[in-house]
């Protein structure tokens, strides 16, 4: 599907060759005609990082060191190691690790920190997880005269948290860490509902596994490997670190990471299903898929074939997670508007996929006033050469008889008046907060980004790449020459 501005108006359009491939489903056990975009595999494995420079490697290693020898508040160093251990790369720093915790006086620590719960409770983990004896009774001190956990602890979420981490790292007969257990269970789960989402997602995730039966260089990719998308849509693009460069572009300032979260899931599923309408699924499949999403119900993928199965309750899922975030967050419920942006989406979508199965041309006009919607605000299809729905491009020389690079010069004049409908209602920044115009404005330069010379997420190229290198794994390096 096409880019268009926020009136409508076509930023870019491009589109690759594919040939078909031959697919069944589930729901149709015959084989069946499918087409394929012949979209290029994800450029970016599990283990990226491994194309870091040996050399420079040992130089961030040797800054980690630095950091761990030279900070001097012991919580703030056993953060600091617990954060390296978080990252799976504890075996990096095993003699820093173990020197830093065997120079720490048990007694003088635990007497520092008798009022700081989440304190006691990360430094008993850290200590046993490295092998040292310490005792439960260093917990004694969050106990009332029944020797009871206080109740008022619950009221220290971080604490809670930490200590239930650290009732995981209890030996056979610690019958403290038994009761710190199952008081941190009841009232971390009793405080879900009231919790800042970043927060939430944490506690759900500790309670569902703790981090102490956790496998740490899995933490990477969470979200979309636990999705499935990837694995079970082979035929779709699997686009999440691209995904995410799309999202810091749009959001880039550090306050923000959230939306970044939010919008890099949103934009993976809008490239899977678009691959689903575009490319993948017949007309009948992608008419029942429709109708799904505007019936919105739990078990509503029944009769859908399997490979949409997983993509229905992949949508319904992270459409359900984002809301309850939002209604936690800011106190008011989204759903109805989650829902309606998603089903005119895919309505858009089904109108572009009859255009094309049934080969009708539409005009100019038409093609714009479904297209500002089957945008989908950032997925961009390169769709010139593939016979799917027409182009602007297209539509211009259909509509008017002119050629190429005049319908290329007169989709250039409609970018050139939408960038200037932009700016202006920036500067008057309308009744939508500056925040989300800056973003609008931003999703438009990203497009530049994106689709300057072609179609770089259908397709990402080697400056695509080097583009994304920098942004992500890079350092800025002092006295380089850079170019935009």
């Amino acid at each position: 599907m096409p880019f268009t501005a926020a009136n409508g108006s076509v930023l870019a359009c491009y589109k690759a060759i594919d040939p078909a491939i031959i697919a069944g489903t589930a729901a149709s056990p015959e084989l069946q005609l499918r087409r394929s975009a012949n979209y290029q595999p994800n450029q970016w494995d599990y283990n990226s990082l491994k194309s870091f420079d040996h050399v420079e490697i040992e130089k961030l290693k040797e800054e980690v060191r630095c950091l761990i020898k030279q900070e001097n508040k012991l919580v703030a160093r056993l953060e600091l190691i617990d954060d390296v251990l978080h990252l799976g790369l504890g075996r990096h720093f095993g003699e820093e690790i173990k020197h830093v915790l065997t120079s720490i006086s048990i007694k003088n620590a635990v007497s520092a920190m008798k009022e700081d719960l989440y304190a006691m409770a990360l430094f008993f983990r850290l200590l046993r997880q490295h092998g040292f004896l310490v005792s439960q009774d260093v917990f004694s001190h969050f106990k009332d005269e029944k020797g009871c956990f206080r109740v008022s602890l619950k009221n220290d979420v971080k604490g809670m948290l930490s200590l239930y981490e650290a009732s995981f790292l209890g030996f056979d007969g610690e019958e403290t860490l038994e009761e710190a257990r199952n008081f941190t269970t009841k009232h971390l789960g009793d405080l879900i509902p009231c919790m800042h989402p970043h927060l939430k997602v944490k506690v759900e995730r500790s309670l569902e596994l703790p981090l102490h039966r956790r496998t740490p260089r899995l933490e990477a990719r969470w979200w979309w490997k636990k999705l499935g998308l990837g694995e079970r849509t082979s035929f779709a693009r699997d686009r999440l670190i691209e995904c995410y460069f799309c999202a810091v572009g749009v959001v880039f300032d550090p306050e923000y990471g959230f939306c970044r979260e939010e919008l890099t899931k949103v934009m993976t599923l809008i490239t899977t299903l678009d691959d689903v309408y575009d490319v993948y699924g017949s007309l009948d499949e992608l008419q029942l898929f429709t109708k799904a999403v505007h019936r919105w119900e739990s078990n509503g993928c029944d009769e859908l074939p399997e490979y949409m199965k997983i993509c229905y309750n992949s949508l319904y899922n992270t459409a359900d997670e984002l809301a309850n975030k939002i209604l936690i967050l800011e106190g008011w419920d989204a759903m109805p508007y989650i829902r309606k942006v998603w089903t005119d989406l895919f309505k858009a979508f089904l109108v572009e996929a009859e255009w094309y199965h049934n080969g009708y041309k539409p005009s100019l006009q038409e093609y714009l006033d479904n297209g500002w919607m089957s945008v989908s605000g950032h997925v961009i299809m390169a769709e010139l050469e593939r016979g799917d729905t027409p182009t602007s491009i297209k539509c211009f020389m259909n509509e008017y008889n002119i050629t190429e690079n005049e319908a290329r010069k007169e989709t250039g004049n409609l970018i050139n008046r939408s960038w200037k409908e932009l700016n202006e209602g920036l500067a008057n920044c309308s009744p939508l907060s500056m925040f989300f115009g800056n973003a609008a404005v931003n999703l438009s330069r990203l497009m530049q980004c994106i689709y300057q010379h072609g179609d770089s997420h259908g397709a990402p190229d080697q400056e695509k790449q080097n583009q994304i290198k920098s942004l992500f794994f890079e350092p800025i390096k002092l006295g380089e020459n850079w170019s935009f």
